[in-house]
């Protein structure tokens, strides 16, 4: 398996609001070849004319002849779309809500191209839930993404979910039962490499048993020093304890061909992002090459 395409998350190019062509120029200087669009309804969408201020447009009032029009200008192409939308699944009539609320957003997607919808995981049940309330809205997430990937007439669309510490889809074990419970095979996993970093996760282990259920990755890395100023700190890749030739392995020993690669720093010193970038880009480029 050759160097997959990789592409950004737009908030690792700065926190700051900046005009989206502004976000995409540093995306390509940061060489990233697509993107991960975040993006939020609150904020001005991307038509011919008017300058979008945000580098999370408002992607469902959005023209898409311009908004590939503006991505093709910067070298870039649309790898997915999160929008910000609160996901909860803790009860069957929140969950119903929660897929009225994305449909827009999946009909969005369709009519951008774009094949990759990620989604936030919902939060956790509280503290004194029993293991079956997790199981129970653990399957309401399950079927929530099925419907998602129902509502869209693209054969190629894809409906993933961040695993991500304090969220309902946390551990190896959280990822192996949603898998379970979603019966739709594009229905599966963003694997987010640095919070499984952080849960101390062995998540190169879902790559071995249900490749097929992972239609995303986030490269991500974190440190584990008891020093550092948040467990969930993303930093240059290469400079934390992310076992990233495990996971390039797990991928290079099966057909992997399907998964989409986003490169994620979210917090690195301000006014260093695009090199720093850089520097991430080209260490897991090198890294892919070099590991077994």
């Amino acid at each position: 398996m050759g160097v997959p395409s990789f592409g950004v998350v737009t908030h690792a190019v700065g926190h700051a609001e900046m005009p989206f062509g502004v976000c995409l120029q540093k995306c390509a200087a940061a060489t990233a070849e697509h993107i991960l669009l975040l993006a939020n309804p609150a904020a001005p969408p991307v038509r011919p004319g008017v300058e979008a201020t945000s580098h999370y447009p408002n992607i469902l009032d959005s023209d898409p002849a311009e908004l590939h029009r503006v991505m093709a200008a910067a070298g870039l192409g649309i790898g997915g779309l999160l929008p910000f939308v609160a996901n909860d699944v803790s009860s069957d009539e929140a969950a119903e809500a929660t897929r009225a609320a994305f449909a827009p957003w999946v009909e969005a997607a369709n009519r951008i191209g774009c094949h990759t919808f990620c989604i936030s995981a919902p939060r956790p049940p509280r503290d004194e839930a029993t293991g079956g309330q997790r199981e129970e809205q653990l399957i309401r997430l399950g079927k929530l993404m099925d419907a998602l990937v129902a509502a869209s007439p693209d054969p190629a669309f894809t409906v993933t979910v961040d695993i991500h510490l304090g969220t309902l889809v946390e551990t190896v074990e959280d990822a192996r039962f949603l898998v379970g419970a979603a019966k739709e095979k594009r229905a599966g996993l963003l694997l987010n490499i640095g919070h499984l970093t952080t849960c101390r996760q062995e998540g190169w282990k879902l790559i071995e048993e249900h490749v097929d259920r992972i239609h995303t990755v986030g490269w991500k890395d974190h440190s584990l020093a008891e020093d550092r100023p948040n467990p969930v700190y993303s930093i240059e890749l290469g400079t934390g304890e992310s076992p990233f030739e495990k996971y390039i392995h797990a991928f290079k020993a099966t057909d992997a061909s399907h998964v989409t690669h986003f490169v994620n720093v979210e917090h690195p010193p301000l006014g260093d992002e695009v090199p720093t970038l850089q520097r991430s880009f080209a260490y897991l480029r090198n890294l892919w090459q070099t590991t077994d």
